[in-house]
Formats: structure tokens, sequence, C-alpha cells
């Protein structure tokens, strides 16, 4: 695959819009098994990737923390909370790590490895067409993606109306990346 590296954000599509207070005690019903449909699909490919998860979704399903570590992909923090203004900075990597064994990365909720935030995957990954995400990858060395975006039937109707066949396009997506 070259230089690109894929990511994954653990974390729901509205993550950065509650307050704290506001999360439930549940997961979505989304998370699990898309990651673990998306676990699939890497071993197919024979790839691996970093997992970002937020520390409340590992404090919530330290299974699937597991389960990444034992299919050998890497565990990064992504804070505690999701929040615009993270401005618990240091802190909230701090507690998320609580939750995180073996973690060896952080990526902070609101912003990128690029220069163009966003452009390599990310919010753009239902919006553009699969050669521009495999060149943004490309050029930036890494695809990073999140749950709520392989799920067409999930998050508010502007996301799904944009791409019906979310696993297709990344099918494509990993295929094109792997042939290089």
């Amino acid at each position: 695959m070259g230089a690109c590296v894929i990511e994954v954000h653990v974390e729901d599509w509205d993550s950065a819009l509650k307050h704290p207070i506001d999360w439930s005690s549940q997961l979505s019903d989304i998370i699990e098994p898309t990651i673990k449909r998306l676990f699939e699909l890497l071993e197919e490919y024979k790839m691996t990737a970093t997992f970002y998860y937020l520390g409340v979704v590992a404090e919530k399903a330290p299974y699937l923390v597991r389960e990444t570590i034992l299919r050998q992909h890497g565990i990064g923090s992504h804070g505690y909370w999701h929040r615009h203004h993270e401005y618990e900075g240091d802190h909230s990597d701090t507690y998320a790590r609580r939750f995180l064994p073996e973690c060896n990365g952080y990526r902070a909720p609101f912003w990128d490895t690029t220069k163009r935030p966003g452009y390599a995957g990310g919010i753009f990954f239902r919006l553009m067409p699969v050669k521009w995400i495999v060149w943004q990858a490309r050029k930036h060395g890494v695809l990073w993606l999140h749950p709520h975006d392989l799920e067409p039937r999930y998050g508010p109707w502007w996301r799904r109306v944009h791409y019906k066949e979310p696993w297709e396009k990344l099918r494509q997506v990993l295929t094109q990346l792997h042939d290089a």
C-alpha cells in the first residue's frame, strides 16, 4: 500500500454536537457491527489501521479495544470527549488513555494530519468520488474513516443521501490503494 496509512476515528456522528451530560450510557447500535465489519474487510486486504478511540467509547466497549489489539491494529486516543473546544487538551487525552491499553498515538478531535482537514477521507468520504479519495489519500499519505460514514442508514438525512453503498465505495478505495 505504500506510504498511505489508514486511520479510523471511532466515534458517533453526533459526538461533537452533544454536551457530555447528554451522552447516554449506551453506545449507538452502529459502532460495534461497523468496527467488526471493518476488521474483516481490512483482514481480507491484509491491511492494518490505527483505531483512534474516544475515551468514552473505549470505556463503554473495552471488548472492541481488546479485539483491535488482538487483530494487530494500532490503538490511539481521540481524547475522552469529542468536543469542538477540546479545552481539556492533555487532560482529556490522559483520561482517555486509562481505557486504551497499548495506546500509541493521539488525534485531537478537531485537527487533521493533513493541511486540509478531511480531504483524505473523513467528512468527504461520502461526498467525493472514489478517484478523488484515492488521490487525496496518496497525496496526504493517510486515509481516515469514521464508522458513521460507512453505514448508509446512520446519521441525519443529509448524510444518508450522498452515498448509498459506502462499503462498496470503501472496497474500491482499498483495492486501488492496495494495488498501488
